[in-house]
């Protein structure tokens, strides 16, 4: 009897200790996961090119653990020849450089594309040394020569996933090596396979950055979480420390089911705001993976939560993807300007940009417009009519379970839900601006002046933009008749807005002038400006803050009436100089004396010269 109960005590002890830890195994890791499409890339061009990822030693299931394989896609070989596949420490110059390189015998591996959405084959090739990965992490990669650019396989030999990753993709021609994983050009199709002991329920979150909220209210922050183990993670649990306190446990329930190991997602957990204003230190560490104890051994992200004492009137950013070869588009064109006028008050804090891209492209498309579609979700595949609204991330993308500020609006009601619940957020940031034409109507000028609130201490970007309305199509599908478009994105001073940290009492300004091309309709311009957040690692933190929007006014000489009283004096000169000073808020327009677009001392200059001039 004693050696039965001995015997089911071991069982339990065995069940207990498998619902923790598996068994020393194998898995294939990587940043590519083979439910994904596969495109290509390249440098079109005949050269010895290499590829690569980086694993992390000190961190996520990788860690420890030791490389006994490389599981790589290939298109035809008819293009290129001497593929090497090798681990580095470093990037290495020549793939005979790295720390450990194997010659590839060609003709036994696959090669081709499997189909259009799957471009090459895989091969999973066994490296002929087990290699462990040390505590720095290493890169993996492959080397071949393009011998020719006659067919799409040798101008685009590389097989790559849409999708920006950190660490996900290098690529070199020659010896010199460049960092892809965010400029948009997706991840590398490659895994490795590890050896090891692997957690079951094992998640890691990532650190969240700098978060702001309003004295006495919460915040809800998107969290990046990657599994670590070989259980399908479907939900966990969460606690919140904050400068040393912590609190209950959260739960969150995954939109996007983790399947895979180091396969990531996003999931929503709230902080609360300090009830007055401060800066504090927050730790989110997750407790439980699927209501079991979390195995990970990264299970805090840290951040910092500053709780605002002051909020301003937020106007809403609504852009909207759309194109001539967009035989849905005139019909979100309409429903959008309907919803505008039936709410004529929300309608009068709304600033619309319409984007020609998503859906290929037309005459009116800039290189802006087609880099706006990474916010899809990191470049993955686009649609249209789309919308955004404040860039806010309100849905996840379909083929990568990032989330994503773009999304599809059905009818009236939502439209005016997501902009009513923009307007209902606090901003934390204000705009204001002026715009002018000059003396013969060939540049605008606009003057922005920017406001934050006391302690916001994120360096935000600035955009300007320059928009047309009623342009007559010239083959817009879906509409019979001539279509017009509104909120034209003709130009923008920087695609992704400039750094603002020119602050002053909290206040900053900015001037940036147009130049006008002679078929823009100078009576239908209008000036967009908007201030917010950018990350470009991840299109889900680039919220936009506050915006404003503006119509140019007909040129008009500054007369030097800076106070307005009539007259122009030495007490106009004392209000342009406490002007320039930052002490005092009078119209750019009627402090930009010289005409040349900025405020500045030289203004003051050409005032006081006025004055003497005339005996005032």
């Amino acid at each position: 009897m004693k050696k039965f109960f001995t015997f089911i005590l071991l069982i339990s002890l065995v069940a207990i200790t498998s619902a923790n830890h598996a068994a020393a195994s194998q898995t294939w890791w990587g940043y590519y996961l083979a439910t994904e499409n596969r495109t290509a890339t390249g440098y079109n061009a005949k050269a010895t090119v290499s590829q690569a990822i980086f694993i992390p030693g000190n961190t996520g299931a990788a860690q420890g653990k030791t490389i006994k394989g490389v599981r790589l896609y290939m298109r035809s070989f008819a293009a290129i020849s001497g593929l090497k596949v090798w681990i580095s420490r470093s990037l290495p110059s020549a793939a005979d450089k790295a720390d450990y390189v194997q010659t590839m015998n060609m003709v036994d591996m696959n090669n081709g594309d499997e189909r259009s959405e799957s471009l090459g084959k895989q091969n999973d090739i066994t490296l002929d040394k087990p290699y462990v990965i040390p505590a720095e992490g290493v890169y993996v990669g492959y080397t071949f020569t393009v011998r020719s650019t006659n067919a799409d396989y040798g101008k685009h030999p590389t097989c790559v996933a849409d999708g920006d990753v950190e660490g996900g993709f290098f690529m070199a021609k020659g010896s010199t090596w460049t960092d892809y994983s965010k400029k948009g050009k997706g991840h590398l199709a490659l895994q490795v396979q590890l050896d090891g002991e692997f957690y079951n329920n094992a998640l890691s979150p990532h650190d969240f950055g700098t978060q702001i909220v309003a004295k006495g209210g919460s915040v809800k922050v998107p969290i990046r979480v990657t599994n670590d183990g070989t259980a399908t993670v479907k939900d966990f649990d969460y606690t919140v420390a904050i400068d040393g306190t912590t609190s209950a446990e959260k739960h969150v329930s995954l939109a996007q089911e983790l399947a895979n190991i180091n396969e990531s997602t996003t999931g929503t957990i709230e902080l609360q705001a300090a009830d007055r204003a401060m800066s504090q230190q927050v730790q989110v560490t997750i407790t439980k993976v699927n209501g079991q104890p979390n195995e990970s051994g990264h299970a805090t992200a840290t951040g910092k939560l500053n709780t605002l004492g002051e909020s301003f009137e937020r106007n809403v950013l609504v852009e909207e993807f759309t194109t001539e070869k967009c035989p849905n588009c005139p019909s979100m064109a309409t429903m959008m300007k309907n919803t505008l006028n039936r709410y004529p008050q929300q309608a009068a804090r709304v600033a619309l940009v319409c984007h020609h891209s998503g859906f290929y492209t037309d005459q009116f498309t800039t290189s802006a417009d087609n880099a706006f579609t990474w916010f899809y979700n990191n470049a993955g595949a686009t649609y249209a009519p789309a919308l955004m609204f404040d860039r806010y991330p309100y849905t996840e993308a379909d083929n990568t379970g990032l989330k994503t500020p773009v999304l599809f609006a059905s009818n009236s009601s939502e439209i005016i839900a997501y902009i009513n619940n923009r307007l209902n957020t606090p901003a934390y940031l204000d705009l204001d601006a002026e715009a002018a034409f000059n003396a013969d109507s060939t540049s605008v000028t606009v003057w922005v002046t920017a406001k934050r609130a006391q302690g916001y201490e994120v360096t935000p970007r600035l955009a300007v933009v320059l928009t047309e309305n009623d342009i007559a199509s010239t083959s817009q599908a879906g509409y019979s008749g001539t279509f017009y478009h509104a909120h034209v994105m003709r130009d923008i001073n920087s695609t992704w807005g400039v750094d603002v940290d020119n602050w002053t009492d909290n206040q900053a300004t900015y001037s940036y002038t147009f130049d006008l091309k002679n078929n823009w309709n100078r009576s239908n311009l209008q000036v967009v400006a908007y201030i917010g957040n950018y990350d470009s690692t991840d299109a889900s933190n680039c919220v936009v803050e506050n915006s404003v929007a503006v119509n140019p006014a007909a040129y008009t000489p500054a007369s030097g009436d800076i106070d307005g009283d009539g007259t122009v004096n030495v007490s106009d000169a004392t209000a342009l100089v406490n002007k320039v000073l930052g002490e005092a808020d009078y119209s750019n327009l009627k402090c930009d004396i010289n005409g040349d677009g900025t405020v500045n001392v030289s203004d003051v200059t050409a005032l006081i010269s006025n004055i003497l001039s005339k005996g005032n």
